[in-house]
């Protein structure tokens, strides 16, 4: 199993978390703000004292992205104990050769699609044609798109905000209060989106749009090898009953 990120989501909600409490993302280097905050700031809604440099933003965003995809991966290796299978977490990989970008080589990986950016010596993976596409050109048109796809995938009919969806006996009363954006909070979205695609090609603008980092592999458990050399307690009923509970019909 390779549990894979949009980085581009990714970094538009923790954008949106940051904007939320008032701070600016800044970029160092030109001393001025990533996108048109003036907007933001004549409501009140930004603070013009919190910034927030945009590698340390963009270093944020890749640890939560490298952290989600552990969860996922530790509670899938967590489900295959229940089955009775045996489960490898590990790292380590080429993501680059994993995900298709030297197809042209005869390593053909997992086919994703790669575009060349500026300021990076190595292509980047942006989505995988039809299975999983990214928030980011050519799935999406310009900034206004991008923003236009994220406020959808997490307010719309498949959302996580949507209303008429969810665990809660009341889903619209909850749900209904998380803030949706205003247009003033679009449009500084919008132009963050789009400083950083003029600039780095991408967004975020130092990191791989599709990000992956770690992987689960699952086997059957030799049993007869865990008797001999470990201690009885190193496996648990279910890896001694799995090939009769699950492959009853295997000789």
């Amino acid at each position: 199993m390779v549990p894979i990120a949009d980085a581009t989501e990714q970094f538009l909600g923790f954008l949106s978390i940051i904007s939320g409490e008032g701070v600016i993302l800044w970029d160092a280097f030109e001393d001025r703000p990533v996108g048109n905050t003036a907007e933001l700031l004549r409501k009140g809604l930004l603070n013009p004292d919190a910034r927030m440099p945009l590698p340390a933003f963009e270093q944020l965003v890749g640890q939560q992205a490298t952290v989600e995809s552990g969860i996922i991966a530790y509670n899938t290796q967590l489900m295959l104990q229940s089955m009775g299978l045996g489960g490898w977490l590990y790292g380590g990989i080429d993501t680059n050769a994993l995900l298709g970008a030297y197809q042209n080589q005869g390593v053909l990986g997992m086919g994703f699609r790669f575009k060349r950016v500026a300021h990076s010596p190595l292509a980047n993976p942006v989505g995988l044609d039809g299975y999983f596409e990214t928030l980011s050109p050519p799935y999406c048109s310009g900034a206004d798109d991008v923003v236009a796809r994220f406020i959808e995938r997490k307010f719309g009919r498949d959302g996580a905000y949507n209303t008429s969806i969810g665990m809660y006996r009341d889903g619209g009363a909850v749900l209904s209060q998380a803030q949706r954006y205003d247009e003033a909070t679009i449009r500084y979205f919008e132009s963050v989106v789009e400083r950083l695609l003029e600039t780095y090609g991408r967004v975020p603008g130092t990191l791989p749009t599709v990000h992956t980092s770690v992987y689960l592999q699952a086997q059957h458990v030799d049993v007869d090898y865990y008797d001999q050399f470990h201690d009885k307690n190193a496996l648990l009923d279910t890896h001694r009953e799995h090939m009769s509970a699950w492959h009853a019909e295997v000789p």
